[in-house]
């Protein structure tokens, strides 16, 4: 994103962002009121504002690049994510979108996976080495012009 401007969906408490991001050009977006104003504190010199990712305040194509990074798996459904992407698409000119846990979660926010996989994974253990390929099936259907669905 070097030279462009960036809008982090879902930023949170801006975890590394004074690593990656130039403050001039970075704006971090969280529906959290209290991780937006821990972002605040955090990262004195960034801008975070609040707003809901299924709805952006901003005009289409108003940053160079739209960023969602580690969100998808707090989202309740595949409507709302849909609902995200569009706006990702709509307000940056690139968007990226990072997914490391799929939104599927039960009450103690263990991963169920539809039961493709024998027994739940912890969050943080979702990886590669976490199970044997084997263990799951993919599916994969268009939902629009736009957007596929594994």
């Amino acid at each position: 994103t070097r030279g462009g401007t960036v809008l982090d969906v879902g930023c949170a408490k801006g975890a590394e962002i004074r690593e990656l991001f130039d403050s001039r050009a970075y704006l971090g977006l969280d529906i959290s009121p209290p991780l937006v104003e821990l972002a605040r504190v955090e990262n004195p010199g960034f801008r975070f504002v609040r707003a809901d990712a299924t709805c952006l305040p901003f005009a289409d194509r108003a940053f160079d690049f739209a960023i969602c990074k580690s969100v998808l798996e707090h989202v309740p459904s595949e409507e709302i994510a849909v609902g995200i992407f569009r706006e990702l698409a709509r307000v940056g000119r690139r968007a990226i979108v990072v997914w490391h846990t799929p939104p599927i979660y039960d009450a103690t926010e263990l991963i169920v996976l539809h039961g493709y996989i024998p027994s739940p994974l912890y969050q943080n253990h979702y990886a590669r080495t976490a199970f044997e390929f084997d263990d799951l099936r993919v599916d994969r259907r268009r939902i629009d012009e736009a957007f596929e669905l594994w």
